[in-house]
């Protein structure tokens, strides 16, 4: 399978934004559009992007002139940039990456180093964000280049899919174990042919579903390495799409796409996709509804998890890799299921760009490895950041057990409507593999909360996680790290 990688491979005339795209400025109200950041340097293309729980964001990308993968750490918080050097012989492009319980990033498989083709490799890498020094972990037993990174209950995770030569995906799935260090192969039932980067979501059961790209859905026993089939997508493929696990982490929300491989040229190119859908696994017999179609069809866009429990829509294009690309984000509402237009950055964030949110509640934006604002990110301050002055939370335990209760200070405890955590992102090619909400039970008091925390790992695995309180403004503090486990 081919795919479009270099800056010297994709050189194409972007066309300019959608032309019914309301190109908002700075007169328009923040308090109901949001706003964007001028476009600044963060010394790489953010093709990959995971959110640390220092607060940096850790950024890579392809090797540049011929050496390393290019990385670079972010700080929002002092805005400094530092560059970071990766694994010695290491291509990192097109991997798989996620968050450890302990904080450390999994890198998997990615580009074969040195190779003239876009093969896999089976090498495993880990980042330390407190040592800020990369270790090499065990190799897998398969090549794999576009793989998707699972993060299970236990904290162990599965990688799933990838190509080995850049022709057909590897059918055999692997575990990393994260209390040993290894990897094991799951046995052969568990083995498919799924395409590059699967939308795959753990759910509350233990169960793992496959929820993209292609329109087939399905569920997954880590347990029994057993499938089960659930049924099809209401819009068929979604290429490029997104998959977002919704507040309550029942729902699925598929959004965008296209529903033929903009990135497969032997299939005859098909236009994306303004549609979503749901799907509520809660039910008996869980089936993709339609719901409320964005204002704008999208690929290659990014969806970001909000603290109110909305789900921010960003960038991607409606032509080709980086054509027509849309600027305006899009706000979805899972409570009414509608969506609202919101403010439009500055640069197009189209192919191999990536959003996350920040511990602050706003959302970097970043890449696009074509165009002049390649190297650069933008930072949005969604509408809830404009409204009223932001509750604070003064004290909350840094670690957390299952099943546990625990008080979290705040002066604003009367006017709180929610608390929850949200799991750090870790996203690439328009598929966040880790992002997640989890909605915590509370009982408010004069100036504390008796929270919940969640009662197993298939709710919330173990690891780090961003502890938000929003008041009945909807505006949301600045999150507290806390560990679970």
């Amino acid at each position: 399978m081919w795919r479009v990688v270099t800056l010297a491979a994709v050189l194409l005339v972007v066309a300019p934004a959608h032309p019914q795209a309301a190109q908002l400025d700075h007169k328009d109200d923040p308090g109901a559009v949001g706003r964007w950041t001028a476009p600044f340097d963060v010394h790489t293309i953010g093709v990959h992007a995971s959110l640390l729980h220092t607060g940096q964001v850790l950024l890579f990308v392809y090797p540049l002139g011929g050496h390393l993968s290019k990385v670079a750490l972010y700080d929002p918080a002092s805005g400094q940039v530092s560059d970071n050097r990766p694994p010695s012989r290491r291509n990192l492009f097109c991997s798989g990456h996620s968050l450890l319980p302990d904080g450390r990033v999994l890198v998997t498989g990615g580009t074969q180093w040195g190779k003239p083709h876009f093969f896999g490799t089976t090498a495993v890498d880990l980042f330390d964000p407190l040592t800020r020094r990369w270790t090499s972990g065990p190799p897998m037993a398969f090549s794999r280049w576009y793989p998707t990174n699972v993060t299970l209950a236990n904290g162990d995770v599965l990688v799933v899919s990838g190509e080995a030569d850049s022709l057909e995906p590897v059918q055999a799935i692997e575990r990393y174990e994260a209390a040993t260090n290894s990897v094991t192969t799951l046995p052969a039932s568990a083995s498919r042919a799924i395409h590059d980067y699967p939308r795959m979501v753990l759910l509350p059961t233990g169960k793992v579903l496959l929820a993209g790209q292609e329109e087939g859905t399905w569920l997954l026993d880590p347990a029994t390495a057993a499938w089960s089939f659930v049924g099809n997508l209401v819009d068929g493929d979604r290429y490029e799409g997104n998959v977002v696990l919704l507040p309550g982490v029942r729902k699925v929300l598929a959004v965008g796409g296209n529903r033929a491989d903009p990135l497969e040229p032997t299939s005859s190119l098909g236009l994306p996709t303004a549609s979503a859908e749901i799907l509520d696994t809660a039910q008996p017999n869980p089936a993709w509804r339609a719901t409320s179609p964005m204002h704008f069809a999208r690929q290659h866009a990014n969806a970001v998890l909000l603290p109110d429990g909305t789900v921010l829509e960003v960038g991607g294009g409606q032509t080709g890799l980086y054509g027509a690309p849309v600027r305006q984000a899009e706000l979805f509402d899972p409570a009414t299921e509608t969506w609202s237009l919101m403010a439009s950055q500055h640069a197009a964030r189209c192919y191999h760009s990536t959003a996350l949110l920040l511990p602050d509640g706003r959302v970097l934006s970043a890449g696009m490895d074509s165009g002049r604002f390649a190297r650069t990110a933008e930072i949005y301050s969604p509408p809830y950041l404009f409204r009223a002055p932001r509750p604070a939370i003064t004290a909350a335990p840094g670690e957390l057990g299952y099943g546990a209760s625990f008080d979290v200070a705040t002066p604003q405890a009367a006017a709180i409507r929610s608390v929850a955590l949200l799991r750090p992102a870790a996203v690439t090619h328009a598929n966040n593999f880790e992002q997640r909400y989890v909605g915590l039970e509370f009982t408010a008091g004069a100036q504390t909360l008796a929270v919940h925390a969640p009662a197993a790992g298939d709710e919330a695995p173990p690891g780090w996680y961003m502890l938000f309180v929003v008041d009945n403004s909807g505006v949301p503090s600045v999150a507290s790290w806390v560990h679970l486990g």
